[in-house]
C-alpha cells in the first residue's frame, strides 16, 4: 500500500527524560579499508562523527469556541474535533519537516540542513529521480532500514504520473514503466505526498537518514475556563517534535524543473 504520510515514513523515537537531547551525526565518511602487510599499521578509517544538542519544540493549536450542549447532545462532534486537529498539527509538523528554519521555536527542517545531497535537474523530472538514487548509492545508501522513499509535491506528481511520450502514450502505461500509480512508486521507491514540498522540488530520503524526535504523545484536552460564562468550552491539541538528521548524506534535494 502507498505510504499514508511524511509521518509515517519518517521513522521515530520517543525522548522521555525532557525537551533536550542528543544524537549524533556523521557529516562524511573516508573508508580507508586496503591490504595489509603482517606486522604493519592499519590504515585509518574517518567517519565524521559530531554530538548534535537539540530540543524538542512544541506545536500546538487550539480551537475555536464551542458550545458545551453540542458538545453534549452530538456524542460524534468529540471525535470529529479531535480528528480535525489531530490532522491539522501533523500538516503543520510535517511542513516544519521539511522547511523548518530552526529559528526558536521552529525545527530545522530538510531544507536548512547542511550537508543534504544536492540533485540538478536531469532532462526531465523522472530522470532527474533515478538520478538522485544513483547519487545517494554513490555514497553509501543501504536499504538496511528500510527502502529509500520521494516525498514529493501534489502537483509535481501529477506530472510525473501524466508524462507521455511523443506517441501520446502515457509513460506509466507502458511495460516496465518506472512510474508505478496504483501503488505510487517511482523507480521503485514509495512516494509520499507532502503539499509543504515547494513546487519543482522533490526529496529522496534514506529512512536510516532521520529520526523524528518526540515526547510520544499528541494530546487533546478540552477547557471551559476562559468560555465559563458563555457556556463554551475550546480544545487544545499539541505535541512536542524536533528532526534530528544523523546522515545528510542519506537525503537528495532533487530539482524536478529546469532553470
Amino acid at each position: 500500500m502507498p505510504l499514508a504520510s511524511l509521518l509515517a515514513a519518517i521513522p521515530a523515537m520517543t525522548i522521555s527524560d525532557g525537551p533536550g537531547f542528543s544524537y549524533l551525526r556523521q557529516t562524511s565518511r573516508d573508508n580507508n579499508a586496503a591490504p595489509v602487510t603482517p606486522g604493519t599499521e592499519k590504515p585509518v578509517s574517518q567517519y565524521g562523527l559530531i554530538d548534535v544538542h537539540d530540543e524538542l519544540s512544541v506545536v500546538a493549536h487550539v480551537s475555536e469556541e464551542v458550545p458545551r450542549y453540542w458538545l453534549e447532545d452530538d456524542q460524534k462532534l468529540q471525535a470529529f474535533l479531535d480528528a480535525e486537529l489531530r490532522y491539522g498539527l501533523g500538516v503543520a509538523l510535517e511542513d516544519q519537516i521539511i522547511n523548518g528554519n530552526g529559528v526558536d521555536p521552529n525545527l530545522t527542517g530538510l531544507a536548512n540542513t547542511s550537508g543534504i545531497v544536492v540533485q540538478p535537474f536531469n532532462t526531465d523530472p523522472i530522470r532527474t529521480a533515478r538520478s538522485a538514487i544513483s547519487a545517494l548509492m554513490a555514497l553509501g545508501a543501504t536499504n538496511a532500514d528500510g527502502e529509500p522513499f520521494y516525498v514529493l509535491g501534489l502537483a509535481d506528481w501529477e506530472a510525473i504520473e501524466t508524462a507521455s511520450l511523443d506517441s501520446g502514450e502515457y509513460v506509466l502505461s507502458r511495460q516496465g514503466a518506472p512510474v508505478d500509480a496504483a501503488a505510487r512508486r517511482l523507480w521503485g521507491q514509495p512516494v509520499v505526498l507532502a503539499p509543504s514540498v515547494a513546487a519543482g522540488t522533490g526529496w529522496l530520503v534514506d529512512p536510516s537518514a532521520v529520526v523524528l524526535a518526540t515526547d510520544g504523545e499528541t494530546r487533546v484536552e478540552y477547557n471551559s475556563a476562559s468560555g465559563f460564562s458563555r457556556n463554551t468550552v475550546i480544545a487544545r491539541c499539541e505535541t512536542r517534535a524536533a528532526l534530528a538528521v544523523k546522515r545528510p548524506a542519506g537525503i537528495a534535494r532533487l530539482t524536478l524543473t529546469a532553470a
